[in-house]
């Protein structure tokens, strides 16, 4: 060996490469020369202290530390409702206990009953029967038509619908067991066309003083009649049915027919469809009319314009005769006059 490659040797000796560590368990800990950021030394022995060794745990900082903390019970899907807060899902929202989903069978259940007799099993009469909403009965029976149509005799795979059933413990048998009168709120805030939920979830708290010897107060009666007052402002801003400006501009006449309020359209192999004129019922009156005032001031803007434009148009028009008639009378003067 050259002396230049002895000295090389040399100096890279001090560049050693990284230890490997090995794993002989995620719930056991592992040794390395420095402690890294994820890892907390547990050994006890003071800094240079040859004959300790020191041990590392892995925290919940990685994959790995979160396997060897929590995630080893979640390999295998044995059985169901497998949460991080045991009976909760999420350990810090402990009120949050959701129902189990509906079953594929009772969806199924819906669909043919409602397709037996559409009429004696109406959207209502379901959702009284399976005590749940009538928007989620519809959509249940919405995304049931579309099934049973996109299914070309092909076998469905079925095996994910039973699997995801399994690990929400679902019951296949049974259906949601809430009350009917949380239904039934729910209906109502549906049909509700301004439901103002977000501003009107809370109950404001305030503090009055108030007189020992009258202890009546007045703030409670301020609030409610702001609160009157704001009703009758929104009252106010909806159109009314017979507003003009919601009539078309070409009257109808008298001979034509009007569409029937509820219309109903039945085909075989199909969900009935179900159209209902509600009018103006979920109208924002406050835009409809912000929108009215705007298309006004365009049209009289417009119009005033065009009639400025059409006053020039015809001064320069007879302005123009004007001028083709001089020129006429001239040279007639000058053929008299060459003529004479």
């Amino acid at each position: 060996m050259s002396p230049r490659s002895s000295s090389l040797l040399q100096c890279l000796a001090p560049v050693s490469r990284p230890r490997r560590v090995a794993l002989t368990s995620l719930r056991r800990g592992y040794a390395t020369e420095a402690p890294a950021a994820n890892e907390k030394d547990v050994s006890g022995k003071k800094e240079g202290d040859e004959d300790g060794e020191s041990r590392k745990v892995i925290t919940a900082d990685t994959f790995q530390g979160f396997m060897a903390m929590h995630g080893d019970k979640f390999r295998k899907a044995d059985v169901p409702c497998k949460w991080l807060g045991d009976k909760v899902p999420f350990p810090l929202n402990p009120t949050f206990r959701p129902p189990p989903p509906l079953s594929d069978a009772v969806r199924d259940t819906i669909w043919k009953m409602h397709m037996r007799d559409p009429v004696k099993y109406s959207l209502r009469e379901l959702a009284r029967l399976f005590h749940m909403s009538i928007g989620r009965v519809d959509a249940i029976l919405r995304m049931k038509g579309m099934e049973k149509d996109w299914v070309k005799d092909i076998p469905l795979q079925t095996g994910f619908l039973d699997g995801m059933e399994f690990l929400l413990k679902v019951d296949p048998l049974s259906h949601q067991g809430h009350d009917r009168h949380l239904a039934s709120e729910s209906d109502e805030l549906e049909e509700q066309p301004d439901r103002s939920a977000a501003r009107d979830r809370y109950e404001r708290h305030y503090w009055e003083a108030t007189d020992e010897t009258n202890p009546d107060t007045i703030m409670p009666g301020s609030i409610e009649s702001a609160k009157a007052r704001a009703k009758r402002a929104g009252e106010a801003a909806l159109v009314k049915p017979g507003d003009p400006r919601t009539l078309p501009r070409v009257p109808i006449p008298s001979y034509v027919l009007k569409p029937r309020p509820i219309q109903r359209y039945e085909q075989p192999g199909r969900p009935d469809i179900k159209f209902v004129d509600v009018g103006n019922k979920f109208v924002d009156g406050e835009t409809l009319l912000a929108r009215y005032k705007e298309s006004e001031r365009r049209v009289s803007k417009n119009s005033f314009t065009k009639s400025d434009v059409a006053k020039e148009r015809r001064e320069s028009r007879i302005a123009k005769e004007a001028e083709r008639k001089g020129r006429r009378e001239a040279k007639r003067l000058v053929k008299a006059k060459a003529t004479a």
